[in-house]
């Protein structure tokens, strides 16, 4: 169990990826051209404009809970590929191979639909105000392959490698019968 197959290759690099693209801005905004009035520009406008920066960033446009979702999937992601490189048994390996394929698909759905209804961002802004950019692709592309890697994790039997070589015992031969034995009269 000491290297990594495609599932857990797949897996490392989703979770390496969404991780990245979470540090990135992922909605652009575009407000509305707003004419100010003639004693001064807009307050609301102008604290909207300003607030933007904080909530278009991957982890803060999703929403706490979302941002724990995805976490907990990176984790997993990250956690599987260091358990087959580090544990000599299967079981470790295979078990988080189950709940990353879970884990991770609950949270493909969970980003899926966010990511569907466009978020108003914290301000209430309109939905066709905001866009999403290319990190936020890439970062839904990266989520998808988490549990794709748990899947082909676990079903890897992992046949050609030199430790799952199987031997089989030299056969037994088989007992004489005792002189003495009544059953052979």
């Amino acid at each position: 169990m000491r290297r990594l197959r495609l599932g857990e290759l797949v897996a490392l690099v989703g979770a390496v990826t969404l991780l990245v693209m979470l540090f990135l801005q992922w909605y652009d905004v575009s407000l509305p051209r707003v004419d100010f009035l003639a004693e001064g520009p807009n307050e609301a406008v102008m604290a909207a404009t300003g607030d933007l920066g904080a909530h278009t960033g991957g982890w803060e446009a999703v929403g706490v809970w979302i941002s724990c979702l995805l976490g907990i999937a990176i984790a997993l992601g990250l956690g599987l590929a260091a358990a087959t490189v580090t544990r000599r048994s299967p079981a470790v390996p295979v078990a988080l191979g189950v709940l990353t394929w879970v884990v991770g698909s609950i949270v493909w759905i969970v980003l899926l639909v966010r990511l569907l209804h466009e978020p108003g961002l914290g301000l209430d802004l309109p939905g066709d105000a905001v866009t999403l950019r290319w990190p936020g692709y890439v970062g839904f592309l990266a989520a998808t392959l988490i549990p794709i890697g748990g899947l082909l994790s676990i079903r890897d039997e992992r046949t050609d490698a030199p430790e799952s070589a199987y031997t089989p015992p030299p056969p037994r031969p088989i007992p004489e019968p005792a002189a003495d034995d009544p059953a052979d009269s």
